[in-house]
């Protein structure tokens, strides 16, 4: 899980190996709402979320399968 949009790519582009990359865009929002965000994410898409690539922006979520 991260916010740096730099790692994400590198993960994504090289296909390093991982179980999964979840990038925050969530730039602007206060720590507590984007933790409530990120939170209803994984309850809402746990098993979508594993092994593949993630991208949780403020009014939706994209997941690529990898």
């Amino acid at each position: 899980m991260t916010e740096d949009k730099d790692f994400g790519e590198l993960v994504y582009r090289t296909r390093l190996s991982s179980y999964g990359v979840i990038l925050i865009r969530l730039i602007g929002i206060q720590g507590k709402i984007k933790a409530d965000i990120v939170n209803k994410i994984f309850k809402n898409h746990e098993e979508e979320l594993l092994n593949n690539f993630t991208v949780i922006e403020e009014n939706k979520v994209r997941i690529r399968k990898r």
